[in-house]
């Protein structure tokens, strides 16, 4: 670890060239939707921010101010979100509470009025800030919240839900203004968020996420809980959830870490399938059709320097051994317009690497 009071954040934007002079970027020419051949895919730096303290999640990129352009927004250990534009420079900085961030943010149109509210958490607040940095409500649930808010509409009344999970295990739903809907106290700590899907196909979302009680809950739009189901060891890990046999309901995704087994749920809380990582797991997993056939895979990782892509019914397409741990949560993206989904993930010493749908690795650069 780096012996320094501050760290310098250094922002890569993910470039897409030509080897030819006319380089083309997938951030500043989004329109453009010429594919661009894999051997010619690279980096170049757009621009650096520095921050004076630790940045520990991931940025979030949106156009909240619904001017045609996005901005980077990020949050720090020194208790600021940050708000940069196109150009990397400053538009606003806003203190949240007195202590550390503990959450990225996420940004949602909470009630519809065509203008994006900014949603982040700080120890055992949770904030609600306009697109200028305003602060519009904020609550104390009173235990430490250390996962990004989750928004979606849960009772289809066209206005948006929040719904944060705490350390002590307790899932909070808050209504678009910030008044409580309704709480649901599991029996042991959670130090992951929620994920959200009609995962029954019933018209009403809901709510997945994990306990150290060996479980994974489901709970209705309403809080009350649908079912539970009892794994190997505890989970902290957020789950993922997609349809993956395309039989119009949603499978879970779930990791124990300390068990490195990877569940497949159905939508009832029945296993579908289960695979044995290998090893000790703290990423989140990541779901996406990345090779275009129809049915969406699976991408993990281990700590023992493993990515691994599973298909709908959990067996290996292939795996990817970087040099190092995988430090980051995976990240699928068609960085060149071919229709095919890339994976971006970090690893610890500070290469972000670029493997294409195959497990071929494209790039790694380092990001320090």
């Amino acid at each position: 670890m780096k012996n320094k009071k501050y760290i310098v954040v250094i922002f890569l934007v993910i470039c897409l060239f030509f080897a030819q002079k006319n380089a083309t970027s997938l951030v500043n020419d989004v329109s453009n939707q010429e594919v661009i051949p894999p051997n010619s895919i690279g980096t170049t730096q757009d621009w650096e921010y520095t921050v004076m303290d630790y940045l520990v999640h991931s940025p979030v990129i949106c156009d909240i101010n619904r001017d045609g352009i996005k901005e980077t927004l990020f949050t720090a250990q020194d208790g600021e979100i940050y708000c940069l534009n196109e150009s990397g420079q400053l538009n606003w900085m806003t203190a949240i509470g007195t202590d550390l961030c503990t959450s990225a943010p996420n940004i949602a149109d909470l009630n519809k009025d065509g203008k994006m509210e900014i949603l982040v958490c700080s120890n055992e607040f949770i904030y609600c800030l306009d697109e200028t940095g305003n602060a519009i409500w904020s609550r104390n649930t009173y235990m430490r919240l250390t996962s990004s808010p989750t928004v979606a509409d849960l009772n289809n009344d066209s206005n948006m839900e929040v719904i944060v999970c705490d350390t002590t295990g307790k899932v909070w739903c808050f209504d678009n203004e910030g008044e409580s809907l309704w709480f649901y106290h599991g029996a042991e700590p959670y130090w992951g968020g929620a994920a959200v899907a009609d995962v029954d196909g019933d018209g009403f979302i809901e709510i997945i996420y994990g306990s150290m009680d060996h479980n994974v809950y489901c709970l209705s739009y309403d809080g009350t809980k649908e079912w539970n189901y009892t794994v190997n060891h505890y989970v902290d890990i957020s789950p993922a959830i997609g349809d993956l046999d395309n039989d119009g309901t949603q499978e879970i995704i779930t990791i124990c870490k300390e068990t490195h087994t990877l569940y497949c749920l159905n939508h009832i809380g029945a296993v579908e399938w289960t695979y044995d990582l290998g090893g000790y797991v703290e990423g989140a997993p990541a779901i996406g059709d990345i090779d275009n056939d129809g049915y969406l895979e699976v991408i993990a990782q281990m700590n023992v320097a493993k990515i691994y892509c599973l298909n709908y019914t959990g067996l290996v397409e292939w795996q990817y051994d970087p040099v190092l741990t995988p430090d980051t949560d995976p990240i699928l993206a068609d960085l060149n317009n071919d229709d095919y989904l890339e994976i971006l993930f970090g690893v610890a010493n500070e290469h972000l690497y670029c493997l294409n749908y195959t497990g071929e690795k494209w790039f790694d650069v380092e990001i320090q």
